[in-house]
Formats: C-alpha cells, sequence, structure tokens
C-alpha cells in the first residue's frame, strides 16, 4: 500500500508532498475470513522500521510507524501506582454491575451472570480496592506523619 500525504515541520513552512509504500500481511480468522495488517516500516531516506504487524499507524514526523516505534504508550502507563489502583478497582465494580463509587458497597450479582464468573470478578474487585487502600495508607503515612497511629485510629 502507498500512503500519500502531505506535511510540515512548523507552522512557518510549505507544505510538502510524501509518499510512503507500506507493506500488508494478512492472517486467517476464524471462520474463514481473513484480516489485513499493516508492517511497520521504513521510510524514503532508508530509515527501518522494526517490520512488527500494526492495526494502527501513527505519523512520526513524516513516516508513519508502528506504536513502538513512534514511542507512544498507553495512558495507564503514565498513572501513578495510586491512581491505577483506583482504576483497575473501577472497572471491576462495573463489570459487576454497579458504579465507579468505590464507596459503595460491592454490587449483588447481575442477573444471567454465572455464579463462578460473579465469584471471580468480585475477588479481583476486592483485591484490587485492598491494594489501593495499601497505597492509599501509605500515601497518608509519607506525606501524613503521625496521622494513621494505633490511638487515631482506635479512637474513631
Amino acid at each position: 500500500m502507498v500512503l500519500l500525504f502531505r506535511w510540515r515541520a512548523s507552522d512557518a513552512e510549505m507544505w510538502k508532498p510524501a509518499a510512503q509504500h507500506v507493506p500488508l500481511s494478512w492472517t486467517t480468522c476464524h471462520f474463514g475470513s481473513v484480516r489485513a495488517w499493516f508492517r511497520c516500516a521504513g521510510d524514503a531516506e532508508g530509515n527501518q522500521g522494526c517490520g512488527r504487524r500494526a492495526a494502527k499507524l501513527y505519523l512520526r514526523g513524516h513516516v508513519f510507524a508502528c506504536r513502538r516505534c513512534c514511542g507512544l504508550a498507553y495512558a495507564s502507563q503514565s498513572e501513578s501506582l495510586h491512581f491505577r489502583a483506583i482504576t483497575k478497582a473501577q472497572k471491576f465494580r462495573i463489570r459487576l454491575g454497579g458504579t465507579a463509587n468505590l464507596l459503595e458497597g460491592f454490587p449483588t450479582k447481575p442477573p444471567r451472570m454465572h455464579t463462578r464468573t460473579y465469584d471471580r470478578l468480585l475477588a479481583r474487585a476486592m483485591t484490587a480496592q485492598e491494594r489501593w487502600i495499601g497505597l492509599s495508607r501509605g500515601y497518608l503515612r509519607r506525606h501524613y506523619p503521625g496521622l494513621l497511629t494505633q490511638e487515631n485510629i482506635a479512637g474513631s
């Protein structure tokens, strides 16, 4: 496949036409269909791409390349451990049929959900929420020493 596009390095420059050859590869899917994939390829100046299969290509400068070659990361990879734990616990709560509010009790088993599935998701939700609580306690101990003493906890 040949990608034809225009690009410019800054707003002050003129648009330049560009073309990039991107190889395709095909894989067979279940039930007999096929799927096309882009192959991360080199650009017109002879730079090599990694050759990996990719569903999406991203524009880096004037070259389309895969996520890894462009140095892109998923949003969750830049989250702190504390916020990642919150996000994970909220996702499990939503899958259980409840809300994302961590202060509410866990939802009951939704209709038509297998009990084994509910028990598995509930255990994972509880583990994720316990991790969030542990990380929150560690944060409070580091930033507010003396707040979580035994006297304060027993008195509340």
